[in-house]
């Protein structure tokens, strides 16, 4: 299940950059801005991660996905 749902935001934050001319028309964002934000998934994720996964191991699976 926890691998299901981070292959799922991971490819959802993959493929915002696919649309980026779209959201530069629609909301005025620079091309650049669109940019950074889709790799802000990719510099997070490390360090969300790591922790989650500690909470998923030794906690329960319910409180790692939650949090």
């Amino acid at each position: 299940m926890f691998c299901l749902v981070n292959m799922g935001n991971g490819m959802n934050w993959v493929t915002f950059v696919s649309n980026a001319s779209n959201y530069t028309k629609y909301y005025g964002f620079s091309p650049l801005l669109v940019d950074m934000f889709s790799l802000s998934y990719m510099i997070t994720y490390p360090f969300v991660c790591f922790p989650q996964s500690y909470i998923i191991d030794n906690v329960s699976l319910k409180w790692g996905v939650i949090i």
